[in-house]
């Protein structure tokens, strides 16, 4: 194993990142990374990598998965999901001057959700200044609804990436038009310079290069320097300032679009060198969901408060916002007398969107949860998985949609209160993610 990987493997973050990823995948977890599709950069003859550059980029892909899944773990109190800031230079970033690959803290101009340029912060990701086969450390871009700062106003697995990765002539996106499979984050290898770029060492106040040496000034690097017709009028930087090289987006929930291969130019020469990888939002919850922790304990917690609840005396409570009423069931929001039982690190409230209780009028059974088996149930609370294929949560009137949320009959049942049979599983599977787990009410 090379010294490189060596030292990825002892360093602590990066290790324990990588055990979590064979913990909650198995030993597939790995192969499963290395094999996934479309997110490194087509594989042509004019694009493919040398192994150690595709190896530098995976590694790469790796340890951010690693951060955003382990969040909550170094961050108690947050959610999963969120990534690294980039390195953006001790000029810019004054709490990191000269501490090279940290990620930048928070700093003037940097609003919620913009999006943000740097090079990959290998030292936060405890791994090594990971170099392509031509020596230069690689570089990074996070959509602003993944950076860990300022946090978005929701994270959760249908949080959407702003990034769109185009063809390299500009022309077709290659992640096709299902806003939810937008990358949220890319890795770059720069390759060598091509017109216009210069790499010479930084002379800014507060940069420290003595690993990667070169400069932060992202127009040096990813291409084109010059946005041309020949890309389509495309660049892999973001234009709005970098006069002073913060490569800084200043309007959040902007689709930036990015390319995803290189390009020849005329007589042998290239427009665009880059290679990329491509981090997904399903890249990272696939991983999240495997957790032991990741819902089913907030499931396992209402459901025994509202079972404790009932079993002092107490008729089960209506909802505490009602949505449908038929006179045998009631359906709506969850009673606040749970709202606390949850876990608080990791939901309801990224999640809040995906529950859905019911109760009987009656006090008695007038549900039946197939989960499997009949059960009777006097009460019942619905998680609304996964995303099926037919399923969107992109904008604010879909995810007040619960038709987006549940499958049939459970939407019948919550949405109109006339359905009586309730389906999907008792516990949440990581296996089935998108299947209604119900958690029936009897005592």
């Amino acid at each position: 194993m090379r010294q490189g990987v060596r030292r990825h493997f002892r360093s602590k973050q990066a290790g324990y990142a990588v055990l979590l990823l064979m913990t909650v995948m198995g030993l597939g977890a790995l192969f499963f990374l290395a094999q996934s599709t479309h997110t490194l950069a087509p594989r042509t003859s004019a694009s493919r990598m040398s192994p150690r550059t595709a190896d530098a980029l995976r590694q790469a892909k790796y340890a951010l998965i690693g951060y955003a899944a382990t969040y909550p773990d170094i961050h108690p109190g947050q959610t999963f999901g969120y990534l690294p800031m980039p390195d953006m230079g001790g000029h810019i970033d004054t709490v990191h001057t000269n501490r090279e690959g940290v990620a930048a803290a928070g700093f003037s101009g940097n609003h919620q959700n913009e999006t943000v340029i740097g090079r990959l912060p290998w030292s936060t990701l405890n791994v090594p200044p990971l170099k392509d086969e031509h020596g230069e450390c690689l570089w990074y871009i996070v959509s602003g609804t993944f950076k860990n700062t300022p946090f978005t106003s929701l994270m959760n697995w249908d949080t959407l990436g702003y990034l769109d990765v185009r063809s390299p002539d500009g022309a077709t996106s290659l992640f096709g038009t299902n806003v939810h499979a937008r990358p949220v984050a890319a890795v770059f290898s720069a390759g060598p310079p091509i017109s216009g770029q210069n790499r010479s060492d930084s002379t800014e106040a507060g940069d420290e290069v003595g690993q990667c040496h070169g400069n932060y000034d992202v127009r040096n690097y990813l291409d084109p320097y010059s946005a041309t017709t020949a890309t389509g009028g495309h660049t892999n930087w973001l234009v709005d300032n970098t006069t002073t090289h913060h490569a800084l987006d200043n309007v959040g929930l902007v689709v930036k679009q990015l390319l995803g291969a290189p390009l020849g130019g005329a007589n042998g020469a290239q427009t665009l060198n880059d290679r990329a990888a491509f981090i997904t939002s399903e890249d990272i919850f696939q991983v999240v969901r495997k957790r032991s922790d990741f819902i089913q304990p907030t499931l396992t917690a209402l459901g025994n408060c509202l079972r404790s609840y009932h079993l002092a005396g107490n008729d089960y409570p209506a909802p505490y916002t009602p949505h449908a009423s038929h006179g045998h069931l009631e359906t709506g929001s969850l009673p606040t007398i749970c709202s606390t039982a949850a876990p608080a690190a990791y939901a309801p409230a990224p999640y809040a969107n995906h529950f859905f209780y019911l109760s009987c009028t009656s006090h008695g059974v007038c549900l039946h949860a197939y989960t499997p088996g009949n059960n009777p149930c006097k009460a019942a609370v619905i998680f609304g998985g996964a995303r099926t294929a037919s399923q969107s949560r992109s904008t604010n009137a879909e995810r007040a949609n619960a038709a987006n949320y549940l499958e049939a009959p459970n939407f019948s049942a919550y949405d109109t209160a006339t359905d009586s049979d309730l389906r999907g599983n008792s516990a949440f599977s990581p296996m089935a993610p998108s299947t209604d787990v119900v958690v029936c009410l009897n005592e």
